[in-house]
């Protein structure tokens, strides 16, 4: 194998893992908007308190807060 194809080998493997750490990003941050949305929805259509309102999305008030700072932090709202 040629030095060159090693060189190649390489960058291959390196797209592949940043497409995969892309993927498991992007679906973290997907994951955290639909989640405050809903909380915010069932809050601003139904009247849920907070608590219930995440409750209702099987989500604890931590994971909501999680949310809203992973969000804040990329700048994605």
């Amino acid at each position: 194998m040629t030095l060159l194809m090693r060189d190649r080998e390489k960058i291959e493997e390196g797209r592949r893992e940043g497409i995969k750490e892309g993927i498991k990003e992007g679906s973290r941050y997907g994951d955290a908007k639909r989640l405050v949305s809903a909380v915010q929805k069932m809050m601003d259509k139904y009247h849920f308190s907070f608590e219930d309102a995440c409750d209702g999305c099987d989500a604890t008030v931590e994971e909501y807060h999680k949310a809203v700072e992973l969000l804040k932090k990329e700048d994605i709202t």
